[in-house]
Parts: structure tokens; sequence; C-alpha cells
């Protein structure tokens, strides 16, 4: 578990644990709003795996427009 500090540090984060994560079985799991969902998704979107490591998400923001518009369930 990791506690964020500035904007773009989850960017930073994701990026890292993609590029060294080996574990076939590896979940990212993103705590937070949609800032952090979406700096989440861009760092593993920026690395260069055979397989791409699934994604978790619990919404904790302030708006989680993300978590409504998908229809997700509280």
């Amino acid at each position: 578990m990791n506690r964020l500090g500035n904007a773009g540090h989850a960017v930073k984060l994701a990026k890292n644990i993609a590029n060294t994560v080996t574990d076939p079985e590896a979940v990212v799991l993103a705590i937070g709003g949609d800032g952090t969902l979406n700096e989440v998704l861009n760092g593993l979107l920026q690395t260069q795996r055979e397989a791409p490591i699934p994604l978790a998400y619990i919404p904790l923001g302030s708006g989680n427009d993300f978590a409504r518009a998908a229809h997700t369930t509280s």
C-alpha cells in the first residue's frame, strides 16, 4: 500500500509497479477519486507489459463521476 503525495505521484507509482511486478496474479487497487483513478490508469498504460495488470477501483473521492457513470454500486 502506498499513500500518494502530490499530483502526478500515482502516475509514477503505477508505472513503476507495472514495470517491476512479475506476479501474474497481481492486481492494482486504486482507492480515491476520479483524479486518482485517472493517474493510475495513465501510469499503467505508459508501460510495455506483455499482459496488462488488472485494475480494481474503490471510489472514495468527493465527486466520483466515473463510478456514477459506470453504474457501480455502493
